[in-house]
């Protein structure tokens, strides 16, 4: 009973407390992790649970509303295993929203984010894809996307057209550009948001 009310009710003190204490099982907190109304609080603290990590961490990856800093926190827990790694790439494909998510949450983490793109760049959208080329190559220089689009690509010819044109020019700008025009546009929705009142 306690798995059917953990993976589809509304989630209650009592139950949680439950299932994340000594008297619930693995598999109930594997299930809870599915929960869709699952706070990032609850799916850090089933984090944590070190003894059901890679299931709990799995399920946290592609879970459907998990903010980005937890969300690359269950990424980390799994970091080791580049095949579960890629497989909750593709479980979430398109990726494009988790990943910008993830990345703001920790920009500067570059070795995190250059192994995470090599799982997942063939997953992402190119909208997605080009926010993430340019907030690199605004921290780690345009050289490192030329590479990662090259390496995604296959060929020259293939490359995303802003990384072709940042290599032509010798410069990041073309990248960087995306990055700007996504910064423009969210400010632009605040400025409106505040000026109509609305959340």
């Amino acid at each position: 009973m306690t798995d059917v009310m953990v993976r589809h009710a509304p989630l209650c003190r009592e139950l949680v407390d439950h299932v994340v204490g000594p008297a619930g099982t693995a598999n109930q907190r594997r299930v809870l992790a599915r929960n869709p109304l699952a706070s990032d609080a609850l799916l850090e603290r089933l984090l944590d649970l070190a003894p059901d990590g890679p299931e709990v961490a799995a399920a946290i990856r592609v879970h459907p509303e998990v903010g980005g800093r937890v969300r690359r926190a269950a990424f980390l827990a799994g970091r080791h295993d580049g095949t579960a790694l890629e497989a909750s790439f593709k479980a979430m494909k398109p990726c494009g929203r988790q990943f910008l998510e993830m990345i703001e949450a920790a920009p500067h983490e570059i070795e995190w984010i250059l192994s995470s793109l090599r799982h997942c760049n063939r997953y992402l959208e190119a909208p997605a894809r080009r926010i993430v080329y340019g907030l690199l190559a605004e921290t780690a220089g345009p050289e490192v996307v030329w590479a990662l689009d090259l390496e995604r690509a296959g060929s020259l010819e293939k490359m995303d057209a802003r990384v072709r044109a940042s290599m032509k020019v010798g410069s990041g700008e073309p990248l960087r550009d995306t990055v700007r025009d996504r910064r423009r546009m969210e400010s632009a929705a605040v400025a409106t948001a505040d000026r109509f009142g609305l959340d």
